[in-house]
């Protein structure tokens, strides 16, 4: 059902934004539910990353927008072919011909990663209902790039990313309010912000929060460190683990430190392996 509807909205080629909704809610069960996943389909391919190169050969196949953009992404970043911005630009523009805006932002994104301010920035202006656009802009207007600087207005794009549910945007004007000239208004709007996006799961907020808290404040440096830990970062369940072991800035735990480090080791994090060999006697690792 969600491919047929998928299929459904591409057929139409609207860009009608709450359409733009349902295709993307409909591609995140599709793509990341595994009742859902088709591994003929080029798209669960591409989106699960288990095999780029498969992936691009299928999408040379299709003809249609969605084809065309992720042609584009695989040629921009160098997945599963060679990387060429020229070949990454004509697909993105085969993809605007057919209507699609995502594509003018990934276009855009060509422009200003290579300092080819103005250019990108008019790109953007023109698909800036788009949620990438309305971050990528709040960036172009906080630090004037191809066009003159305005603190306000990239505020204000940020916090139209935000409404899409874009937790960078939260991360990055939580980020630059720390560094506001305003400091109490500045760390308030900060810690209010970066806990918005870590409570999605975003690593970078959640490593910084982990870090401010520590040896300030255990209940939230151990609330911070658990929510990273489950987002699946490695490095992090080894040392949530290594500190209930160690008794840093948390009590000591035997049993949740082996809980937290044999989910580290699962994913091969070779210090978490080796303190569990040398800390746990067999029975108590294979139990």
């Amino acid at each position: 059902a969600f491919e047929q509807l998928i299929d459904y909205i591409d057929d139409i080629q609207t860009d009608n934004l709450y359409t733009a909704g349902v295709q993307s809610y409909a591609s995140y069960n599709l793509y990341h539910d595994e009742k859902f996943l088709n591994k003929n389909n080029p798209y669960t391919i591409f989106l699960m990353a288990n095999d780029y190169p498969k992936a691009y050969l299928m999408l040379e196949t299709k003809q249609d927008v969605v084809a065309y953009q992720y042609l584009g992404l695989c040629k921009y970043r160098g997945l599963g072919t060679n990387r060429s911005i020229e070949e990454a630009r004509n697909f993105f523009e085969m993809a605007i011909s057919l209507g699609s805006i995502p594509a003018k932002t990934y276009l855009a994104q060509t422009y200003l990663d290579e300092e080819k301010f103005k250019e990108g920035f008019i790109l953007l202006k023109k698909s800036e209902d788009f949620v990438l656009s309305s971050f990528y802009l709040g960036n172009c207007y906080f630090n004037g790039y191809g066009v003159e600087e305005d603190k306000d207005r990239a505020e204000r794009y940020y916090h139209q990313a935000m409404k899409y549910g874009y937790d960078e945007a939260a991360y990055t004007l939580g980020m630059h309010f720390l560094a506001s000239d305003k400091l109490d208004y500045g760390i308030k709007s900060s810690f209010r912000l970066l806990d918005q996006a870590a409570s999605k799961g975003h690593e970078r907020a959640l490593l910084f929060l982990i870090q401010y808290f520590y040896n300030r404040d255990d209940e939230k440096y151990l609330d911070y460190l658990v929510k990273a830990a489950l987002v699946g970062n490695s490095d992090v369940k080894y040392h949530l683990g290594y500190d209930y072991l160690m008794g840093i800035n948390l009590p000591k735990d035997k049993s949740k430190a082996y809980y937290w480090l044999s989910f580290a080791a699962k994913e091969n994090h070779e210090q978490a392996i080796k303190i569990l060999n040398d800390s746990f006697c067999p029975i108590e690792i294979w139990e």
